[in-house]
């Protein structure tokens, strides 16, 4: 895997000049296509292309060109704020006089002239210069203008091919599918289907929700600086637009040259000052608030692994990999969800950590973190089903360190801390029972092994009304004989027995034969808790040694409580 992965990005790399004009072609296919099936409705296929194409360049190359001449007029226009720029130099230069950079840069000038002198204390005398005469060389060659040019030359190859590959991207979309269905095959269609077709509904929804913030953060910049005064407000609301379109950075960006030029044209200190709070202002707005409130959580990938992927395609790209970091995020997540090989992205830069609540609350408690476990607990508190945060949740946590500790991979003081956490859990989430009602249904609850099962009936106590039952705790370290004596001396019209996790069926089998041979007349409840329900052999087993119900979740065994208790209630009642 590693060697692949590293095999990826050397050829990402090598082949950056080929792979950046197809990456940044496909994206503007994603973002042309809507447009392109409007004009379908009206045009041919073909020509509905080059009428998108020719609108989409020809807009990009005619907002340039007036980005140009404004720039140009700028340029002209910046001697005429001399002045203003001489005075802001002056007034830096004050600021930095007698305060703590005046005395680095008089500490640094003390240190260099110790460094220029020699071991007698005297100031060394500089060695006489080389002149080296060389000769002068002749006119330039021919071949010079195609080497300076070449960079030139190579922007304007690849913004042709860029255009070229929109539009056979747009115009082959068909046949385009059918190829890549026939180079994935047949027994990977369905998978393929699927993942093409949500890389291409997310980042087209994310390119044109984007496209319309940033549109309107520019048109708020743009008013905010006309309104300031600031000249040439349009060029900068048009540059904070397309900036915007960067990652993190876009926005912040945008900002650097309508400040610097409010230094320059204004007097005081008060427009460029507002400029600065504009930017302020309005870009933590349309981060934290707008764009959520847009597309939420529509691009799938966590913040932690966008961060990282910008960083990684600006490393590999530069400044063409920092525009296409999310797009190419966005496809590395969707292969990484329905390819196994690639489940790793997926699980490190996917927006949902794919973990199971209660795997996580048992994590926590483990670590001796009661407060993160209760969170959890509460953040999957249904109140319609209050019950279901026990079954789905704190009952299963407990049976993931059972069987931790029955695999050796906790030692039992690990168990007793969960434990211990669990417990302080249930008496900060429900008040301590009331007293029993002077007719409430007595029940005796025999853990079946140990303090954990103790737990299960603590929960199953909190969904049962106080005031209806009474619940006996018997102590999960008590021998067969001393729970059957148990029982006998409270006469309890229900036997309950609970164990959480994989317990041992021969041993809570055996129990139920011994309490069912002593008190042949009983209801006896036995529910296992926190994992799959038992199989039907082993229901099977249990009702042959006397169980008259096998209950899986404790909501399952509340019910059944019940249930036994009016059956109880009409056989003394026939009688």
């Amino acid at each position: 895997m590693l060697a692949g992965l590293v095999l990826v990005i050397a050829i990402l790399s090598v082949a950056r000049s080929v792979l950046m004009p197809v990456a940044l072609a496909v994206l503007l296919a994603f973002l042309l296509n809507p447009g392109t099936r409007l004009l379908e409705r009206v045009l041919s296929r073909a020509g509905a292309v080059t009428l998108m194409v020719v609108l989409a360049f020809g807009g990009l190359g005619a907002g340039g060109y007036l980005l140009s001449q404004q720039l140009s007029s700028l340029a002209v226009e910046l001697p005429k704020y001399r002045t203003n720029i001489r005075q802001r130099i002056a007034d830096i230069r004050g600021a930095s006089r007698g305060g703590a950079i005046e005395s680095l840069q008089s500490a640094a000038r003390d240190v260099m002239q110790e460094l220029d002198r020699d071991d007698d204390g005297k100031a060394k005398t500089p060695a006489p210069e080389r002149v080296i005469v060389r000769e002068t060389p002749g006119p330039t060659s021919v071949w010079a203008l195609p080497v300076a040019a070449r960079p030139i030359v190579e922007a304007l190859v690849q913004a042709g091919l860029v255009i070229a590959l929109v539009g056979f991207l747009l115009a082959r979309q068909q046949e385009l599918r059918h190829r890549f269905i026939r180079l994935v095959g047949e027994h990977r269609l369905t998978m393929a289907t699927k993942a093409v077709d949500e890389a291409t509904e997310r980042i087209s929804r994310y390119l044109l929700a984007l496209s319309a913030v940033n549109t309107a953060f520019g048109i708020t910049v743009g008013v905010g600086l006309f309104l300031i005064g600031l000249p040439y407000a349009l060029l900068w609301a048009v540059i904070a637009a397309t900036l915007r379109f960067i990652p993190y950075v876009g926005g912040w960006t945008a900002a650097l040259l309508p400040i610097t030029l409010s230094l320059a044209v204004f007097e005081g200190w008060r427009e460029p000052l507002m400029v600065i709070a504009l930017f302020v202002v309005v870009e933590p707005l349309f981060f934290l608030v707008i764009e959520p409130l847009v597309y939420g959580h529509r691009v799938g990938v966590s913040e932690f692994g966008l961060l990282v992927a910008v960083a990684f395609w600006t490393w590999l790209w530069g400044p063409i990999g920092l525009f296409l970091a999310v797009p190419l995020t966005v496809c590395l997540v969707v292969l990484g969800k329905y390819v196994p090989e690639l489940s790793f992205l997926d699980v490190l830069i996917g927006e949902e950590p794919e973990i199971d609540p209660a795997l996580a609350c048992y994590q926590r408690l483990l670590a001796g973190d009661h407060g993160e476990a209760s969170d959890i607990m509460e953040r999957h508190l249904d109140p319609h089903r209050p019950a279901a945060v026990y079954d789905e949740v704190l009952a299963p946590a407990l049976a993931y360190a059972k069987r931790e500790r029955a695999w050796d991979r906790i030692s039992d003081d690990d168990r007793a801390v969960v434990a211990r956490g669990a417990r302080e859990i249930l008496e900060s989430v429900a008040p301590p029972p009331a007293p029993p009602g002077p007719h409430a249904i007595r029940v005796v609850a025999c853990p079946v092994r140990d303090e954990l099962d103790e737990l299960g009936f603590v929960m199953l106590h909190h969904l049962l009304d106080p005031a209806e039952w009474a619940i006996e705790l018997a102590s999960a370290e008590m021998l067969s004989s001393e729970v059957v004596a148990f029982v006998a001396d409270r006469a309890p019209a229900v036997v309950c027995l609970g164990v959480v996790g994989h317990g041992s069926v021969a041993h809570a089998r055996y129990v139920v034969k011994r309490l069912r041979a002593a008190f042949p007349a009983s209801a006896i409840v036995i529910g296992r808790w926190g994992v799959a329900p038992f199989s039907a052999e082993e229901v099977d087993a249990l009702r042959r040694a006397g169980a008259r119900s096998v209950t899986s979740t404790l909501t399952e065994t509340r019910e059944q409580l019940r249930a036994a208790v009016a059956i109880e209630r009409s056989r003394r009642a026939a009688a």
